[in-house]
């Protein structure tokens, strides 16, 4: 009897002491683990819920600043708009846009006045062969003042975001920050954002408003498209309602001096037309002498003839001046 008792006694100690290391653990584990379930998880589910809400909030300030330049057709405007509510959504401290003219290669920085315009040629912007492949550049100070000039003062850092329709550079945002800022900062929201407020900016400025709305409509594929408003010459085909033209279905980036030249060409499809015509009847401005219609057309061939069925497309015979050859 007194050997189960012994027994007995060492087996309930045991047992109270397993149940004591038991609870010693859940006593250490218990910053970690709320009732066998990490804590880390219900950490990770609060951080997730509190970027829900942040992204929720981002939607909900980028709808509004869409309606707002939506409703707005004064380009300056647009880029003041943008560029206030930037200011608080992601701590901007001052943003530039410059702009591409149909068919030029240079940029323009967009201001107010449209005073004492600043011709920015692309090719000299910092990084440009990253901007040409529709990647944004993040530059120091030092990296952007030394080339461009136009830039604010008192900045760490500048955020390059090049805007693109099809293949076609439309222009470039320039977005300027006191503080050091990481490519992290763009969500998806705010990069559509700027490629809208891009996008708008650079057809208000080369476009008028009733080609602005046929272009939008176009686009959209709600324009009742009339055959009278295209003319097909060979693999050419020229859009009235855009000022565009296209070769094999490409889009060619001319100006729209060279698209009214193009467009004069096809009325008079056939017969030859002097440089003296085209001064009077396809050209913008006045006192223009004819050597400068002989630099416009050279000009026009050479962007014609980067697309395979484009070379030769313009024909001129001296004495009798240029022709299209449907060919």
């Amino acid at each position: 009897m007194e050997f189960f008792d012994i027994k007995t006694t060492l087996i309930f100690s045991s047992f109270t002491g397993l149940i004591l290391i038991f609870l010693i653990s859940l006593l250490v584990l218990k910053n970690t683990y709320l009732l066998l379930v990490n804590k880390n998880h219900f950490k990770k589910i609060k951080e997730e819920n509190k970027l829900n809400n942040e992204s929720l909030a981002e939607k909900e300030r980028i709808l509004d600043i869409y309606q707002q330049i939506n409703s707005n057709n004064n380009p300056s405007q647009i880029n003041n708009t943008l560029s206030s509510n930037l200011k608080s959504l992601i701590n901007l401290k001052e943003l530039k846009i410059l702009y591409r003219s149909k068919g030029s290669e240079n940029l323009q920085i967009l201001n107010e006045t449209n005073e004492g315009k600043m011709i920015v040629p692309f090719k000299k912007l910092p990084s440009n062969e990253s901007l040409k492949n529709n990647r944004s550049n993040f530059l120091k100070f030092n990296e952007v003042k030394e080339s461009c000039p136009w830039a604010p003062d008192n900045f760490t850092t500048c955020i390059m975001f090049p805007s693109f329709k099809n293949n076609n550079l439309l222009g470039v945002i320039c977005l300027f920050f006191e503080d050091n800022q990481s490519e992290n900062l763009f969500s998806t929201n705010i990069k559509n954002l700027l490629n809208t407020s891009m996008k708008l900016i650079w057809y208000h400025l080369n476009y008028s408003s009733n080609d602005l709305m046929e272009n939008m409509l176009s686009e959209s594929g709600r324009l009742n498209k009339s055959e009278e408003n295209f003319v097909t010459i060979g693999s050419m085909k020229i859009d009235k309602n855009k000022s565009e033209i296209s070769i094999d279905g490409n889009y060619v980036d001319i100006t729209n001096q060279e698209f009214n030249i193009l467009e004069f060409l096809a009325l008079n499809k056939g017969e030859y037309v002097t440089t003296e015509e085209l001064l009077k009847d396809a050209w913008e401005k006045s006192n223009v002498s004819t050597s400068a219609v002989d630099i416009a057309l050279f000009r026009l061939r050479q962007k014609l003839s980067k697309h395979k069925n484009g070379i030769n497309f313009i024909k001129n015979k001296t004495g009798k001046g240029y022709t299209l050859n449907a060919a």
